[in-house]
């Protein structure tokens, strides 16, 4: 454990903080870099990470390293065999995952507890907003505004789907709590802030404002999310919670389905048929790519087609392109898979497995994360704030947790 430095614990506290805090309310600020923008998150992470590493708080883990120099070895040397490729994705890549090597040296209970429980209350009020952003549309009381539109334009993350109607001729909006990037994004960040209080806390108050929240950004990922990672968390729940939980979400259910806003989210299920729609460009059409990619170059499936150019290459259907699909069909099968490696190594370093689980199938499945900072460190900083933990048996306050172990009885 961290010497109990106060004040060595408080100045460790606020840098997390402070990094929790810009990750969910700054995701949408960004600096000009000649035509293209640099997401603020990066020059603040990078600030955040010299202090930690000058306390002596983030240590190189060598496994990490090993794996991350592999990779830039190989993508390196794949750029001999690739015809075109950005070169800024190329120096992008490196930046945004170099922090990864590094990994939190050992963490307090206390630190543990405190930066989750704030990383709790930023996705609350977060909830809140986007709570009173749709309630406020449904009464007719405030037509929905972009208040990032007052700013300038290069200060504000461009080329994402923001604002969103409900549907197709609605006056409603999807709710994305004013400061987040896309009403998927927010889904998915409450849809994590879900899994946390399930895991640690089981507050069913917190848990029902999430809910809403989510419920409000009318994007199905926050929910496809919840429905794959939450099975493995209630399986070892004591019956009485989990009866609880059941009769709670059966009567919010039951009131949501029955009012005029749920066929707007339910209808969704039906747009993997159509081409035109956002379920089949982000689930099916990067994988029905394959397909494409294979007859016009068996060779492209090992070289990749461009680091950078998966989105340029010529598809006859609209394909936004997962993390895992653009990584393979970018970088090749051998530097993709090294790289997978990696990444799913770093993502499975925290103490519970649900957790660890939920952040890679939000970062693989659910979005284009590969080069998207704000859902990258979004998963890394937690991973900072829940590795390396050693939870004592009588702790009160992780009680909890101990349901994701094998019971001793």
């Amino acid at each position: 454990m961290l010497p109990e430095d106060p004040k060595r614990l408080r100045k460790t506290y606020f840098l997390y903080g402070f990094l929790l805090f810009f990750i969910v309310f700054g995701q949408r600020f960004a600096l000009p870099l000649g035509d293209k923008q640099l997401p603020m998150i990066i020059p603040v992470i990078y600030g955040v990470i010299i202090i930690l590493i000058i306390q002596k708080t983030l240590v190189l883990d060598k496994v990490k390293f090993i794996l991350f120099y592999l990779f830039t070895v190989l993508m390196l040397s794949l750029l001999l065999f690739q015809n075109e490729y950005s070169h800024f994705s190329v120096i992008y890549i490196l930046i945004c995952y170099a922090p990864f090597v590094l990994i939190q040296k050992e963490i307090t209970e206390k630190l543990h507890r405190d930066l989750l429980i704030l990383f709790q209350k930023l996705m609350f009020a977060a909830a809140m907003i986007g709570i009173i952003q749709f309630v406020l549309q449904a009464v007719h009381i405030w037509k929905f505004q972009d208040y990032f539109n007052l700013l300038p334009a290069q200060f504000v993350q461009q080329h994402y789907q923001n604002p969103y109607p409900i549907q197709w001729g609605s006056s409603i909006y999807k709710s994305n709590g004013i400061f987040f990037l896309e009403p998927s994004f927010y889904s998915q960040f409450l849809a994590v802030a879900i899994i946390i209080e399930l895991i640690y806390f089981k507050r069913i108050k917190s848990i029902f404002i999430y809910l809403l929240g989510l419920l409000s950004s009318f994007s199905g990922t926050g929910i496809l999310l919840l429905c794959v990672s939450v099975p493995f968390i209630i399986y070892r729940m004591k019956l009485w919670k989990l009866f609880v939980m059941a009769g709670v979400l059966f009567i919010f259910s039951f009131l949501y389905i029955n009012s005029e806003y749920s066929s707007a989210l339910i209808s969704r299920y039906g747009e993997f048929n159509s081409s035109q729609s956002s379920a089949f460009q982000r689930f099916i059409g990067p994988y029905k790519a394959f397909d494409e990619i294979k007859r016009s170059d068996a060779t492209l499936l090992i070289k990749g087609i461009g680091i950078g150019k998966v989105d340029e290459y010529d598809l006859a259907f609209k394909a936004n392109f997962s993390t895992i699909a653009k990584l393979l069909y970018e970088y090749g099968l051998i530097v993709g898979i090294v790289f997978l490696i990696f990444i799913i190594y770093s993502m499975t370093r925290v103490e519970s497995k649900a957790l660890s689980f939920s952040f890679l199938f939000m970062y693989l499945i659910l979005s284009g994360s590969l080069l998207q900072p704000q859902t990258i460190y979004l998963i890394y900083t937690l991973t900072l704030v829940c590795s390396s933990l050693k939870i004592e048996k009588e702790s009160p306050v992780f009680v909890s947790d101990k349901l994701l172990r094998p019971d001793p009885s």
